[in-house]
């Protein structure tokens, strides 16, 4: 990425437009923009997704989707649906529960065009260690599928986020190339707990630490703070959702560890051209779209916006809702946050730059 304007292309839409109408903006979008541009015959292209947490209804709905892989198909390229798996307790924890709730929310072959692949394995072992020496991670655990795609389209729904302030392509991917140790670390320096009358003193998460943290006593684990390592290791061990986390770490630092876990997961590619960017900034609701349930629309729908650059996409979106309000909603819904602070930082590291030419198409 250059100090120079990055491109981020912008195609309007109304909260009550036909689907038709809005598909068709979607592909032309994608072809007045530019962003595939770089994609070559036989490339694996990774279409990275949410689809939804079990009852949620504002994720990108499958129709949206197979527009897009429709366009790489154009290519010549050899296209797929990806995620991974959640930290938290959810319907997504594991590839099996995450491809049956994809399955629910019409995340089908049939419906979109492409299979679905849970980018880091069936508990979250398939993940890569990824140097990059930055303020806060030294070494990024990255979902293995993001590693081996040729090239990465990152789509992305933005929402309020209840400690990132927003959520739109930084989040996308580096929370969501990141497996379940990854989210633990961007989430909470805070070592993991043990629940009470949870565990059953299976042993599991003792077999898994590998800094001999936990131990069984009195018919339970006990993690010792002092040597625990915070890898989250033990989380993904668990089958009983006895082990919980801290979810207070300062929402800055939040942000710029989710900011130098994205630049984990892309830069090669970003510096490459490799990846590129599609944001809806529709249904713009005040939760993420991991979180189960309905939520409140916080700001009316501002369109569709697309770029190579995750920093520049972000911080267009979020200038065009808070210039819609006349306020910033994120901090409005989430006092607590610092909306802005991951794309700050994401520049200041390199992903990519905040400064952007905003391209109405």
């Amino acid at each position: 990425m250059t100090a120079n304007k990055s491109k981020v292309y912008l195609t309007k839409t109304q909260e009550d437009e036909s689907h038709q109408s809005v598909e068709a903006k979607l592909k032309g979008l994608i072809k007045n923009g530019g962003i595939l541009s770089s994609i070559e015959k036989g490339d694996y292209v990774a279409v990275k997704i949410t689809v939804g947490e079990r009852e949620n209804t504002s994720y990108i709905k499958p129709k949206y989707v197979r527009v897009i892989v429709e366009e790489v198909k154009r290519l010549g390229a050899r296209v797929f649906l990806t995620d991974t798996n959640v930290l938290y307790h959810g319907k997504r924890q594991n590839a099996i529960d995450h491809l049956e709730t994809a399955h629910n929310h019409g995340f089908t072959l049939e419906n979109t065009g492409a299979p679905l692949i849970i980018a880091d394995g069936l508990l979250g072992r398939s993940v890569r260690e990824v140097e990059i020496d930055k303020e806060y991670i030294k070494s990024a655990k990255i979902a293995l599928v993001a590693l081996e795609a040729d090239f990465i389209l990152g789509v992305s729904h933005l929402t309020a986020h209840m400690l990132a302030g927003f959520g739109g392509a930084i989040k996308n991917m580096g929370m969501g190339f990141a497996n379940k140790a990854g989210k633990q670390i961007q989430h909470s320096s805070i070592k993991p707990k043990v629940k009470k009358g949870a565990c059953i003193a299976c042993g599991l998460c003792v077999c898994e630490c590998p800094a001999g943290a936990i131990a069984i006593k009195a018919k339970t684990a006990h993690v010792d703070p002092k040597t625990c390592i915070g890898c989250a290791e033990c989380l993904i061990a668990c089958k009983f959702d006895a082990l919980t986390i801290s979810w207070e770490t300062d929402c800055a630092e939040l942000q710029m560890r989710m900011a130098e876990y994205a630049y984990a997961a892309i830069y090669d590619k970003a510096k490459a051209k490799k990846c590129a960017f599609i944001t809806f900034a529709t249904n713009i609701s005040a939760e993420c779209d991991c979180m189960d349930g309905e939520y409140p629309i916080v700001a009316d729908d501002v369109g569709i916006l697309a770029s190579e650059d995750p920093v520049a996409i972000d911080k267009a979106s979020f200038d065009l809702v808070v210039k819609q309000k006349g306020f910033d909603p994120f901090k409005k819904k989430h006092p607590i946050t610092h909306p802005e602070k991951q794309i700050l930082h994401a520049a200041k590291i390199g992903l990519g730059s905040a400064e952007y030419e905003l391209i109405e198409v």
